[in-house]
């Protein structure tokens, strides 16, 4: 079993990755894991709730624009 090269993790990061959103520079997901990040991915179009336990959440490029009404109609998650 292989030693993680990141650190313990000090903040959890929820990651929003779907259709909608999409587009990330790797290298910034690595730059936030080796700070301590902990990136936990999600979808704002088809999960109905937010990871537990993040403090910040990171929102990528894409195309939500394309997915308004989805979006909006994920009320759950935008209520929680």
């Amino acid at each position: 079993l292989r030693e993680s090269v990141f650190p313990k993790p000090i903040a959890r990061i929820g990651v929003a990755f779907d259709e909608a959103f999409c587009f990330y520079y790797h290298d910034n997901l690595l730059l936030l894991q080796e700070n301590g990040a902990e990136l936990v991915y999600f979808s704002p179009l088809h999960d109905r709730a937010l990871p537990r336990g993040i403090q910040a959440l990171y929102l990528g490029g894409g195309y939500p624009e394309n997915f308004g009404a989805s979006l909006e109609g994920n009320v759950q998650m935008r209520t929680e």
